[in-house]
């Protein structure tokens, strides 16, 4: 018997998990520039950009725009979580949207902080990717 690990994978689930983690980090990105538009960081000019339209405004109108951004991007996540769940129950969407959203922080946190983590951690981490595949996968043997 020859059975491909990937052979019955679920695809368009895989992509709306992607979409609705980066658009879950996209929005609270938003909700957490909407708290400290004056304080200096790493992405004061990604606001300044996205802000331009509206520089002539208030720090506190400014505030609330990034707000209603975050809540808008927000509210286009929970569509996407809707369409999952034409694909999978509420409880695996669920499950695998927070697995999804635990290793793209790994990612984030790897990339852009450095961060290093214990053999415990990444015997944790892998034990999310299989639970990912397990549930991706299509089979019902």
């Amino acid at each position: 018997m020859n059975i491909t690990f990937l052979e019955g994978f679920s695809y368009i689930t895989f992509a709306l998990l992607i979409a609705l983690s980066v658009f879950e980090l996209i929005a609270q990105f938003f909700l957490k520039s909407s708290l400290s538009v004056l304080e200096k960081s790493h992405y004061t000019p990604i606001l300044h950009t996205i802000l331009y339209p509206f520089q002539t405004l208030s720090t506190s109108s400014q505030s609330k725009v990034l707000l209603i951004i975050g809540m808008l991007v927000y509210a286009f996540t929970g569509l996407l979580f809707w369409e999952s769940l034409k694909h999978k129950s509420f409880g695996v969407v669920g499950l695998l949207w927070h697995v999804m959203m635990a290793l793209l922080t790994l990612v984030i946190s790897i990339v852009i902080f450095n961060d290093t983590y214990t053999k415990k951690d990444v015997i944790g981490f892998g034990f999310g990717l299989v639970s990912l595949a397990l549930l991706l996968s299509n089979h019902h043997h």
